[in-house]
């Protein structure tokens, strides 16, 4: 940044010289360019550096950790979002850099947005960490070793800054619960009782990041007189169900994929074909929707107040969806008199 405030200085000190020298249309031209390369600006926002190795050495003799954005800056819509409602934040730049060195690794369409050290970097940066979606937002060490991953999160800068608190603090956590359980037999009470009194505390997130350990515990606890199961709704209400709908779900899909490998080019044509397609591949299996539907409604009864129950709503809805398309429409059933043993007047008259 210090480099282009010197660069954009000198771009108008020279436009003052060349414009005071000589006032024809093509020194007003050149001046011109020379203003306009000297604005020119990457996509690395302000505050932050796409500079990973000197990011590295900067958190090195600061004591402080990196906080790395894979963006897609002129594409990827949640990434936006994120840079407006959170990282380009005065709330978010002050507190943040007092813990991390923030480092944008940008994946734009417009290539010309990236530094030339960018244009180098980024690529192989993307591969060595493997990311497979954006935003991505990874918290390292100084020697650049991944401690945790997120990615957008509402509630802006105090939120998230409270989010990477946590982040943080539970990677410190469960490095000191694996030292401990390093020389203790796997299944072992000793064991679970260390891996429950830690993991419990995590966001249903993170468990599912640990879901090694979160199934060793539930294991453990198989019948739940260990009073340990309550503690992980998302592996022992939300996750078993989830999986039935995508189960149902996938039987729908191909024989929808059966039928429609059936079809002529002629009927392909046809804009509505996916859903008719749908529907007839649906019918064999509404009562195995219906079924998920009303598990979906027992489950709430039991679960917690919160991410669980919006997830199970959402899943419903989901499912509902697909029901309500081929579930069999209700025969209509003739008014009754107010007497139900008395004949319909409809049919008799007074």
């Amino acid at each position: 940044m210090k480099n282009l405030i010197s660069s954009l200085a000198l771009g108008f000190v020279l436009t003052g010289t060349l414009v005071a020298a000589d006032t024809t249309t093509q020194n007003a031209a050149v001046a011109a360019a020379q203003i306009q390369k000297a604005a020119q600006k990457t996509s690395t926002p302000a505050g932050w550096t796409d500079d990973m190795e000197a990011a590295k050495k900067q958190a090195a003799a600061e004591g402080k950790l990196i906080l790395a954005d894979f963006s897609g800056s002129d594409w990827c819509s949640w990434c936006v979002t994120l840079d407006k409602e959170v990282f380009s934040q005065k709330e978010f730049l002050d507190a943040a850099k007092e813990k991390f060195v923030l480092v944008f690794v940008d994946s734009p369409r417009d290539a010309t947005r990236l530094s030339e050290l960018a244009k180098k970097q980024n690529g192989a940066l993307i591969r060595k960490y493997k990311i497979r979606g954006f935003p991505t937002v990874m918290v390292m060490d100084a020697s650049g070793e991944p401690i945790a991953e997120t990615g957008y999160q509402r509630g802006g800068p105090a939120n998230y800054l409270k989010h990477l608190d946590e982040l943080v603090e539970s990677q410190r956590v469960l490095a000191e619960l694996k030292s401990a359980i390093r020389d203790l037999e796997v299944g072992s009470e000793a064991r679970v009782k260390k891996i429950h009194a830690v993991v419990k505390n995590f966001s249903y997130d993170e468990q599912a990041k640990q879901r090694k350990f979160v199934e060793e515990v539930l294991a453990f606890d198989a019948d739940g007189t260990a009073g340990m199961r309550d503690s992980y709704p998302l592996f022992t209400i939300f996750m078993p169900l989830s999986e039935k709908v995508r189960a149902v779900s996938a039987r729908i899909y191909e024989d929808g994929r059966a039928i429609y490998e059936k079809t002529t080019p002629e009927q392909r044509k046809d804009p509505g074909l996916g859903r008719k397609i749908f529907i007839e591949a649906a019918k064999n299996h509404v009562d195995a929707l219906r079924n998920c539907i009303e598990e979906i409604d027992t489950a709430r009864k039991n679960a917690p107040q919160g991410e669980i129950q919006d997830w199970l709503r959402s899943l419903k809805r989901e499912v509902t969806a697909q029901y309500n398309a081929v579930a069999p429409k209700p025969k209509e059933v003739p008014p009754q008199s107010e007497n139900e043993s008395d004949p319909p007047k409809a049919l008799f008259g007074k």
